[in-house]
């Protein structure tokens, strides 16, 4: 089965870097990691996998020079079959060795005379292997696994670890540790209800429960204990009916495998059901989850003139409200000692009465024989609550850091610029929130002059008000709003193929 499932590997190919580093928090020092990106990796993002890549493989949506969506849902069973014909394994791996100088300052030029800012040039590297193992035991069952390792930060990674299972050949469950995408939009990702987490505030963090222990005393119980983690276990079911397909969708998350009791809070499940149309995709899911308002996402894309057009709309229909007890004096801590330090428990109450609406419209079109792709989109957040994991956690299931979304209206604008010339590519990315008058720039190129070499150069600006969300959430590591990034990569991959 010639599939790479390795999305690490992927994503290395697509864009001659590495897009998913955030193995882990790691302090680095004056050493800086190659997160320093930022978006600069997206600016160079294949519109297609290479060849011998199934698409069928699950990849996150990035944001992309021209919007793209997502493969299809399978329209039939014999489409998802396919993956379970072959017996054998396939063994792939990459390594890629990135170097960098990262001038940047903690203002930007333009607010140099009101506010004078540090200069800091930091250098950054980071070597990376990956490796990513399928093996297909036999027609109905089928193991996937990637790792992979960086240098210097000595930071190793189970990237995914998931099982295939096919039942009678018309349900297809995957269940593991693996990471995909629901959304569409390339610059929002506000629609990817899989990568939603809850805030500190729906998750009840530093509230207190009451438990009742064995000796019939009142324990005062802290039971979310949330330890900074995102990891995801995801059991999914897919069942190709029609012209489309249906999928239902189990994540635990947030430590949810506790030491002593289920948080069931930190369950998320939902379902999703996709129309392949012959003039239209369509797809309409919902998720929920104790902590979180039930979200419910509908998106649509098609071709009109050679353009692609698409919407998303998320609706978030009521809320998860923790409400105040009566104070108790008279309790017991975990180690069965009395106290007397008065505290309020909390209960967990679902209210139906509010609600919420965000959407996108984007299009995206090739010109001068694809040469020029140009990607456009306008983006509406109504929720006051909405955070998900940052794209390179989504991409690999990796321990997460979260990034609230920009609330009220904005813009996104996308180009690239292909002349043909050694790979060599022109590309700028664009966001703009509205609202608050805070926009991102980062202008990029990028020539690979030898085989498995590529160099790249890139501006990351924050313009608009200081205190916008641009300016306060840019995409440098250190956070300042004006830096320059100028890296080369040496990078390779090779796949084995062993199948009867």
């Amino acid at each position: 089965m010639k599939r790479v499932v390795c999305v690490f590997l992927l994503c290395l190919w697509e864009g001659g870097f590495l897009h998913a580093q955030t193995l882990e928090d790691v302090d680095s020092g004056s050493l800086l990691d190659i997160d320093a990106f930022g978006d600069i990796d997206s600016l160079f993002e294949e519109k297609t996998p290479p060849a011998g890549v199934d698409t069928q493989t699950e990849t996150p949506a990035k944001p992309a020079v021209t919007p793209q969506p997502a493969a299809p849902a399978p329209k039939s069973a014999a489409a998802v079959a396919s993956n379970f014909k072959k017996k054998g394994f396939s063994l792939s791996a990459s390594y890629s060795f990135t170097g960098g100088f990262f001038p940047g300052w903690d203002e930007a030029p333009w607010y140099w005379d009101e506010y004078p800012a540090e200069q800091t040039s930091l250098p950054a590297a980071i070597m990376t292997s990956s490796m990513g193992l399928n093996y297909q035991i036999s027609d109905t069952f089928g193991v996937r696994s990637t790792f992979s390792f960086s240098f210097p930060r000595f930071a190793i990674a189970v990237d995914s670890f998931y099982l295939d299972y096919s039942i009678n050949n018309k349900v297809f469950l995957r269940a593991g540790k693996f990471s995909y995408n629901w959304g569409i939009s390339r610059d929002f990702s506000f629609a990817n209800l899989l990568s939603l987490v809850p805030t500190n505030s729906q998750r009840g963090r530093g509230t207190y429960y009451v438990k009742e222990n064995k000796d019939g005393k009142i324990e005062r119980v802290e039971r979310y204990t949330h330890s900074g983690k995102n990891d995801a276990y995801t059991a999914r079911l897919s069942i190709p009916i029609g012209i489309g397909g249906l999928e239902f969708v189990l994540i635990a998350r947030d430590d949810f495998f506790g030491e002593t009791n289920i948080q069931r809070e930190l369950i998320h499940w939902g379902g999703k059901y996709n129309f392949a149309l012959k003039k239209v995709d369509i797809n309409a899911g919902f998720m929920y989850s104790e902590v979180m308002p039930l979200h419910v996402a509908v998106s649509a894309k098609t071709t009109i003139l050679n353009t692609e057009v698409y919407a998303e709309s998320l609706a978030a229909i009521g809320k998860s409200d923790l409400i105040e007890g009566e104070e108790i004096t008279d309790w017991v801590n975990s180690k069965g000692e009395s106290q007397t330090v008065p505290w309020k428990p909390h209960i967990r109450e679902r209210r139906w009465d509010s609600f919420a609406f965000s959407g996108s419209i984007g299009v995206g079109r090739d010109f001068f024989s694809k040469k020029l792709a140009v990607g456009a989109e306008y983006f509406y957040n109504g929720e006051s609550d909405l955070q998900w994991m940052t794209e390179s956690d989504i991409e690999k299931g990796l321990t997460s850091k979260t990034r609230e979304l920009i609330k009220g209206n904005n813009l996104a604008l996308n180009l690239s610029f292909r002349p043909g010339w050694r790979d060599l590519r022109f590309a700028v990315k664009f966001l703009y929130g509205i609202d608050d008058n805070t926009m991102t720039l980062v202008p990029g190129i990028r020539v690979v002059p030898f085989p498995n070499m590529a160099v790249s150069l890139g501006v990351l600006m924050a313009l608009g008000d200081r205190e916008g969300y641009y300016y306060r959430n840019n995409t440098d590591e250190k956070g300042r709003p004006f830096s320059v990034a100028l890296a080369i990569t040496f990078s390779g991959s090779h796949r084995w193929d062993n199948y009867r």
